[in-house]
């Protein structure tokens, strides 16, 4: 017997089949998060030579910020908490800071970035300037070194902002001429790198001052002295003509002034460089100059010419000019006239 299906009623059971099907395989819908407003701004209210006052404002979602100052280029640094001198201000209405203990005429860099729970908004920056003219370091330091005959050497330290270093010598006196650019012995030096300063054109014996001074600009520094006496070496070659023979001659060496000792050799003309650079074997030094001595020069050949070559030295190494004195021998005739 067979079995007659409604088909309406199938119809409709398997419609209802489908919609509930349908309405199982769609997922449940999602409101997507709000993304917080953690965003800040930094306001200059106002500076001096040594602190600046800014005001931070932080948007709606804030619940604090953190803050530091200091050079540019330090982003990274306050972004993972290693920069110097971060603090941080829990309560968002609080807007008005104040950096203390800075440099004047200097610039610097403001770090802001707030903060809810964990969640951190893009770190704000801005440069600010402290007040004032910026400090040059224009100082000077020197000390003599060394003298000789007609110069100083000095030992010169100076600021890192010098660009021209300035030095004269004069009397003590002629401080202000220095001072105001007229010192006729002046001389410029563009942008230093040495720290050894030879000042040279001075007279023997004579007291001179130094004065010198770093500038950059219109900016100078401080004006350093030194004081001190050149060199006289002095030392008189005088031919004892009595002594004079055919074969010997006798030579009187008078030191004086700075003289502290000297060295001489006898010999012809030709051989002077080698007396200047010290290579000749004969050169011989004398060290006792508290009165005149005499050098005999035996074994000479009648009717020649002979030089007496000599130096004085001072205590500190620096060497006086050269004196040379010549002379001939008697010849036999000469010798027998005076018989």
């Amino acid at each position: 017997m067979k079995r007659l299906f409604n088909v309406s009623a199938v119809t409709a059971f398997i419609a209802a089949c489908c919609m509930t099907a349908t309405s199982c395989d769609q997922p449940t819908t999602q409101e997507p998060p709000v993304e917080k407003e953690l965003g800040v701004s930094i306001e200059l209210v106002s500076a001096t030579e040594t602190s600046v006052t800014v005001d931070i404002t932080a948007e709606k979602d804030a619940e604090g910020y953190k803050y530091a100052i200091g050079e540019a280029g330090k982003l990274s640094d306050f972004q993972n908490g290693t920069m110097e001198g971060i603090k941080t201000q829990n309560d968002p209405t609080v807007k008005e800071v104040t950096f203390d203990g800075l440099t004047k005429a200097t610039d610097y860099t403001i770090y802001v970035q707030a903060f809810a729970g964990e969640e951190t908004g893009n770190v704000r920056q801005k440069v600010v300037t402290t007040d004032g003219e910026p400090d040059f370091d224009l100082s000077t330091s020197v000390e003599l070194d060394n003298i000789t005959e007609d110069s100083f050497v000095l030992k010169v330290q100076y600021g890192a902002d010098t660009r021209t270093l300035v030095y004269g010598y004069g009397s003590e006196s002629d401080r202000e001429a220095f001072e105001n650019g007229t010192l006729s012995t002046i001389t410029k030096v563009t942008n230093p790198t040495a720290s050894t300063l030879i000042v040279r054109g001075m007279e023997r014996g004579k007291e001179y001052t130094v004065f010198v001074q770093a500038i950059a600009g219109d900016k100078k520094g401080n004006v350093s002295t030194v004081s001190g006496k050149t060199l006289k070496l002095e030392l008189e070659l005088v031919l004892i003509e009595d002594e004079l023979t055919t074969t010997s001659a006798v030579i009187e060496m008078r030191p004086s002034g700075d003289t502290f000792k000297y060295r001489y050799m006898l010999g012809a003309m030709e051989l002077l460089s080698y007396f200047e650079d010290g290579t000749w074997p004969d050169i011989l030094w004398e060290t006792d100059v508290t009165a005149p001595k005499q050098t005999h020069a035996t074994g000479l050949n009648p009717g020649d010419k002979f030089c007496i070559f000599a130096q004085p030295f001072a205590e500190n190494g620096t060497r006086g000019e050269i004196e040379i004195i010549e002379f001939t021998t008697l010849t036999e005739e000469e010798a027998g006239g005076e018989e």
